[in-house]
């Protein structure tokens, strides 16, 4: 069904289709998906008195955008990686119960349950070995057994989907006149995510400000690629700048809605970053419903590693410089107010690794399921007339 409704081509850019619609309807399947191997295990009693009432609450919530958030993304990890470090169903239903009350999705949580691994609430992670979690009303309390409290969350009255800040934190940046996002310190990434931990700037006044200024260049002078970004985009961790001539910047298929990047970073360098990842994490939203390959044992030349790579992380690259190329070259058209030498240097860089990509494409589409071929036969087309890449003949055959 989900091949049905051209979902993949519609997720390759906000240029192809109706994108926001499209995850909408991927991120409304979410919970049952995730969800599926605790219902297979649990009895079914258990089951139905843990989740069943959230689960159905869910399915009618008008929202489900809000869904897609990190708090999410920790179940997600419950249900795969987890399970080799001893997470019990438990812990996975009261994280799921904490995902859908802080997106809105239910009205009110209330769940006790061991510590086996650390909760995932509004960018912190909370390690006890007991939990007693309460939320109502717009707060979220979560204790120990002993009645010790943890942590303490409130919901702001903020444009976009539902977004929750400990009491102490205000890390909350603008992300233009449709949404806002919660800055975090990379606990995520830092115990999750990343293999080595990154350095973290100490000035995240400035690095808030960068990236307020490059949502609203987005909003005012590419309004499809600001939506793009700002809907599904929940939280934001900076990191360290390595050296002036390189941007770093990353996500995970698991961190639902949160990416990292790299300050100081000029405008336009910023504004990349955003596309960059959030194309990413589009794509890695898809990655839950469907493979991309029709044998993940392919391999291809990676113009961004200097390797051999799998080729769906040469399909993933291709994705996001593709849409960041067509970013640039849409600021370029309608003379966007910034660097112009600097714009065709970024707009030149991205074109040039989208050629290289697409390329190495071209010569494994074989391998392409018929999702990874709906993601790149849609953005080649786009790329081709905008004049990016020069039209090439594609003989893709269905497995």
């Amino acid at each position: 069904m989900t091949d049905s409704l051209n979902i993949f081509h519609a997720t390759s850019s906000p240029l192809a289709g109706d994108c926001y619609r499209s995850a909408e309807i991927m991120i409304s399947r979410l919970p049952a998906l995730l969800l599926g191997p605790v219902r297979a295990r649990c009895d079914q009693r258990a089951f139905d008195d843990a989740a069943e009432k959230v689960v159905s609450e869910l399915s009618a919530y008008d929202e489900p955008i809000s869904l897609f958030r990190p708090e999410l993304g920790a179940v997600a990890l419950g249900v795969t990686r987890f399970q080799r470090e001893g997470v019990t169903d438990e812990w996975i239903l009261g994280q799921f119960g904490i995902a859908a009350f802080v997106s809105g999705g239910i009205k009110q949580f209330n769940s006790r349950f061991t510590g086996t691994h650390p909760l995932c609430v509004a960018g912190c992670l909370i390690k006890a070995d007991t939990f007693d979690v309460h939320g109502a009303d717009g707060v979220l309390v979560v204790k120990d057994w002993g009645g010790n409290v943890l942590a303490q969350f409130v919901r702001h009255d903020r444009p976009g989907p539902a977004l929750w800040c400990a009491e102490s934190n205000s890390s909350v940046i603008s992300a233009g006149s449709m949404s806002s996002i919660l800055t975090t310190n990379g606990g995520w990434s830092d115990s999750w995510g990343a293999q080595e931990r990154v350095n973290r700037p100490s000035d995240t006044e400035s690095f808030k400000s960068h990236v307020q200024d490059a949502f609203a260049l987005l909003e005012e002078m590419a309004p499809e690629y600001y939506l793009w970004t700002a809907a599904v985009l929940r939280e934001i961790a900076p990191r360290a700048r390595i050296d002036g001539r390189t941007i770093a910047s990353c996500s995970y298929t698991h961190y639902f809605g949160g990416i990292e990047i790299c300050t100081p970073a000029n405008i336009l360098e910023t504004v990349e970053m955003l596309v960059h990842e959030c194309s990413h994490l589009y794509y890695h939203l898809c990655s839950w419903f469907t493979k991309t390959l029709k044998d993940h044992t392919t391999e291809a030349f990676s113009v961004l590693k200097g390797t051999a790579r799998p080729l769906d992380k040469i399909l993933l690259g291709y994705h996001a410089f593709a849409n960041v190329a067509l970013m640039y070259r849409k600021l370029q058209q309608i003379n966007a107010p910034v660097d112009a030498v600097l714009l065709e240097e970024r707009k030149a860089q991205s074109e040039r690794f989208v050629q290289e990509l697409y390329i190495q494409l071209v010569n494994n589409q074989a391998s392409l399921s018929s999702s990874g071929y709906a993601i790149f036969q849609s953005l080649a087309k786009e790329l081709t007339d905008n004049e990016i890449l020069e039209e090439r003949e594609l003989e893709w055959v269905p497995a």
